[in-house]
């Protein structure tokens, strides 16, 4: 015998009320990762950004070390070029 329509709508709500749990559990499963991705996307932020401050503070860092090797260069040069004359006002004599 065939079922009718009122069986049918009956039969179908019983099967959603029987995923109804099954439902709400996942999707507690799916609020919790949603709230550890949250963390986790907050924690690499923040660990980007402290990369991003210790990077600009190495730039500058290596831009005053450059600028001290290359007096120091320029000290060492001008020595060189002094005693170089030195030897030769020496020699001159």
């Amino acid at each position: 015998m065939a079922k009718t329509n009122t069986e049918k709508i009956e039969e179908l709500s019983a099967k959603v009320a029987e995923q109804i749990p099954l439902v709400t559990y996942q999707l507690g499963e799916l609020k919790r990762d949603i709230d550890e991705l949250k963390q986790l996307v907050q924690r690499l932020t923040d660990s980007v950004n402290d990369s991003t401050r210790r990077l600009a503070a190495l730039e500058q860092r290596c831009a005053t070390l450059e600028k001290h090797s290359d007096r120091t260069w320029q000290v060492w040069l001008a020595l060189l070029g002094a005693l170089l004359a030195l030897v030769v006002a020496l020699f001159k004599k």
